[in-house]
């Protein structure tokens, strides 16, 4: 019996079926999986460095604007002028820092001060470039999140997966994946305002402040945070493989998931748990194999899920996905109904 075989008939019904999957599909295709990890770790890196080196050019572009406001300052340097400063002595660095004096201080000409506002340049320039590296690398991860996806999606149908391709399948998809994590975002603040909020504003406002009340606000938080992650799990594997806009994904991540709560609390729990405690024990060295793990979860239990409720076949997630069914397999399903035939 194939990998795949197996993973369609024996689907997890618990945290036990759940482990030997991930670890299973690990086992045999730990390759192109890590290679996937790997590639979004270089791009991150890259983005990193590009956007540091356009800081860094701001920056230094500032300090050139600064100078050369500086120069302004100074008198005209003509020979006449030159020669009046060298016969009393002043050289021209005297120049340069009383000319530097006089910029700091902003009232050596008449008007020139509100012209000049370089520090609330300085800040909305670090704004605006925070603000592209958190989108520049939430598109880096919804590529290689969709990536992932489809790279497991191959595996259950019996493809060996492709690094390559699963990322151009991801950059297909990437902007309905970074929709859904930016209204995932919302969600996440929207529940905090409801719940930590207003517990931190009613503390504040007591003449004795009990701090029970901040404890039942984040501890609201914190379920409607349990609440929200068990019944979204199934929201991105919806996105790459039934290819549902972000809104559908919701939606249908919600009717997915429903019935099967405990089982995805469970699971979910359990796993981060286990991994927790490895991870401590490891020092936090092996990222890209516990990245892997993480990822391969909600994949795993959207499977799971589609093939107990809905009997979901191999044929029809290659049709979604795109891919065919390998050779192997048909051969074992085709050797398979002559059996039953000939009883």
């Amino acid at each position: 019996m194939t990998l795949s075989t197996e993973l369609f008939e024996n689907a997890p019904a618990g945290i036990g079926g759940v482990l030997s999957h991930v670890f299973q599909i690990f086992g045999e295709h730990w390759k192109p999986l890590v290679m996937i990890t790997g590639m979004q770790m270089i791009a991150s890196t890259g983005v990193f460095l590009v956007l540091g080196a356009l800081t860094w050019l701001l920056l230094d572009l500032t300090l050139i604007t600064s100078i050369l406001g500086m120069l302004h300052l100074m008198p005209d340097s003509n020979s006449r002028h030159l020669l009046v400063d060298y016969s009393v002595g002043v050289s021209g660095t005297s120049r340069f820092l009383s000319a530097a004096s006089r910029f700091l201080d902003q009232d050596y000409y008449s008007g020139y001060g509100q012209e000049t506002n370089l520090p609330d340049i300085n800040i909305g320039a670090l704004i605006a470039m925070m603000v592209v590296l958190v989108v520049v690398l939430s598109l880096v991860g919804s590529i290689f999140a969709g990536a992932f996806c489809h790279a497991i999606a191959e595996i259950y149908t019996g493809v060996a997966p492709s690094p390559v391709n699963s990322v151009r399948k991801g950059m297909e998809k990437m902007w309905k994946v970074f929709l859904f994590q930016l209204i995932l975002s919302f969600l996440v603040l929207l529940l905090f305002i409801i719940t930590v909020v207003p517990s931190v504003d009613i503390f504040l406002r007591e003449d004795q402040p009990n701090v029970a009340v901040i404890i039942l606000g984040y501890i609201s938080f914190s379920v409607g945070m349990v609440l929200m992650i068990t019944f979204l799990v199934a929201a991105i594997p919806t996105i790459i493989v039934e290819g549902k806009n972000p809104v559908e994904a919701l939606k249908r991540s919600y009717h997915l998931c429903k019935d099967f709560f405990f089982f995805i609390f469970c699971s979910i729990s359990c796993f981060n748990a286990g991994l927790f405690i490895v991870m401590r024990q490891l020092s936090q060295q092996p990222i890209i194999t516990c990245s892997y793990f993480l990822k391969s979860l909600q994949v795993v239990l959207y499977m799971a899920m589609r093939i107990r409720s809905e009997q979901y076949t191999m044929d029809e997630l290659a049709g979604d996905i795109g891919t065919g069914t390998s050779y192997t397999i048909v051969v074992e399903m085709h050797d398979k109904e002559t059996k039953l035939d000939l009883v």
